[in-house]
């Protein structure tokens, strides 16, 4: 929903789900597909400009993220913001 909301301002190219992700780490080691390991590497690598997350769909991903950002330099939460979807009420949280 925010990449529909947000269009006048971001390219669909410009989003990554939770759901799948290719990327090469730092390291060298490459990732593929809904992989826990590669999102908390990216967010280690600082791949991300703005990471937000709303919980529900992918558990996993959604907690090597956070506990990526734990203590992490090149990120700070910036925002929590309540929102109620037909699959029950969340919370979107945003780092940049």
């Amino acid at each position: 929903v925010p990449a529909y909301l947000l269009r006048d301002r971001t390219g669909w190219n410009q989003w990554v789900s939770t759901t799948f992700f290719e990327y090469t780490a730092k390291d060298g080691k490459r990732y593929e597909g809904p992989d826990p390991a590669g999102f908390a590497a990216a967010v280690r690598d600082a791949r991300f400009d703005v990471i937000m997350l709303r919980g529900g769909v992918t558990p996993e991903v959604d907690a090597a993220v956070e506990k990526a950002l734990r203590g992490n330099p090149h990120y700070r939460l910036t925002g929590r913001f309540p929102t109620t979807t037909s699959s029950g009420d969340s919370v979107y949280r945003i780092w940049v």
